[in-house]
């Protein structure tokens, strides 16, 4: 790390980028109670943010199931989880014994193997349109309702040669007029290091479920349209005014968009390329995945230094390395390298952190402004990891899907 403490009063440019690094002084004279009061803020900005993407789209559910039974006679025009105590009817891993429940959604502590469950749905208004909706569930699934197949994603065998692995996000309307419904699900893995029901199953009121459903895919879109709009404006940047950090920051924000569109709840990708492939969707997921936190890194050293050429290449070869196994491997070879992956995400995050209160100390232009920016990006990857289990709801990793409840949509969720 450079450490000249003669150097601290007036930051070199860094790329020679006017709009980055101009050639005049940083602010001079900034109290310590003025860079507290920022600092707050900052921190206030990030505390909003967290709220309004996981808990604002919230609400108490509307039932929870028991012994394999919930009832929905409060649903109104909502939605509710399909939270609680499902039956177990058959399981791959572990003998079962009958009268045998699993608390749903939840992920398996064994990814590998079949199982099917039961859930009965009671309290159902005949003269009102209900419909289930899905996430992905890892890595295929059958939901039969009452005997019939209602939704599909890939084809779930005892075995892994019978299964085919395909995430299909769904939503199906139940039969008209019935006051009871049984649902059946029938789920299995044998490629992925997550398996089971890991979003759950949504039911709710037709035209709600359709309307959310919607939403979410629009402002996905939206979204994704957004940070393409602003990688474009930095790669042009880039080209009139050869500066390196705009190139990278491009880079991360074409990063970012790929990832929505790749691991948006909604799958965007699928929409649109339906006949995409379930390995080549997750090497491509991987290798983007794998990528952030280096392109991320090399964004904020490319802005402020911190380590010469030869040490931001050291620090970045081995997420170039993992971005290109994923890219090359069998899936099931590459979730194997999933631990490395988060220890070198650690540390490329722990690098950018410092490059950026570097920068932050030693009054860089936009250092503070920046260095939110990080934290929140921080914040919100952080809160995917705490409560991704909890969010089932669709589209609520989008940025701009919290506003939905604000605008007469409730979703009641566990």
């Amino acid at each position: 790390m450079d450490a000249d403490p003669n150097n601290h009063k007036t930051p070199p440019p860094v790329d020679g980028s006017a709009a980055i690094s101009p050639r005049e002084p940083a602010a001079k004279g900034q109290s310590a109670p003025r860079r507290r009061l920022l600092a707050r803020v900052a921190l206030l900005m990030v505390a909003i943010l967290v709220l309004l993407v996981f808990f604002l789209p919230s609400k108490r559910p509307a039932g929870q199931a028991r012994s394999g039974v919930i009832d929905a006679s409060s649903l109104g025009t909502a939605a509710i989880l399909l939270a609680g105590e499902w039956e177990v009817l058959e399981d791959s891993r572990e003998p079962v014994a009958k009268g045998k429940y699993a608390m749903l959604p939840a992920s398996w502590a064994n990814p590998y193997g079949y199982a099917a469950y039961r859930l009965t749905i009671r309290g159902l208004d005949p003269k009102q349109s209900y419909a289930l909706a899905t996430s992905y569930i890892d890595t295929s699934y059958n939901l039969w309702v009452d005997g019939q197949l209602l939704m599909s994603g890939g084809v779930p065998g005892r075995n892994e040669v019978e299964t085919r692995s395909a995430y299909n996000a769904g939503l199906a309307q139940l039969p008209a007029g019935a006051t009871q419904v049984e649902l059946k699900l029938e789920v299995a893995n044998f490629v992925h290091l997550r398996g089971g029901l890991y979003r759950g199953i949504l039911l709710g009121d037709a035209d709600y479920l359709r309307r959310y459903d919607s939403w979410s895919f629009v402002s996905e879109l939206v979204t994704i349209g957004i940070m393409v709009f602003i990688a474009g404006i930095a790669f042009l940047s880039a080209v009139l005014r050869r500066s390196p950090s705009s190139l990278w920051y491009g880079l991360l924000c074409l990063a970012g968009a790929a990832g929505l569109f790749l691991l948006s709840p909604d799958f965007p990708v699928f929409r649109i390329f339906p006949r995409l492939s379930w390995e080549a969707y997750i090497r491509l997921s991987f290798s983007i995945v794998y990528l952030v936190p280096f392109l991320l890194f090399r964004t904020a050293h490319a802005l402020f230094g911190g380590f010469s050429p030869r040490g931001a290449i050291f620090f970045s070869v081995p997420a170039v390395l993992l971005a290109a196994v994923a890219l090359l491997l069998p899936p099931k070879l590459v979730a194997t390298a999933n631990l490395v992956y988060m220890l070198d995400s650690i540390m490329l995050m722990a690098l950018a952190a410092t490059i950026f209160g570097r920068a932050v100390v030693r009054s860089y232009p936009y250092a503070r402004l920046l260095s939110l920016g990080f934290a929140i990006f921080l914040s919100i990857a952080l809160g995917v990891l705490l409560f991704s289990n909890d969010r089932i709801y669709r589209g609520s990793f989008s940025v701009l899907s919290f506003l939905y409840p604000i605008f007469g949509a409730g979703l009641s969720e566990s």
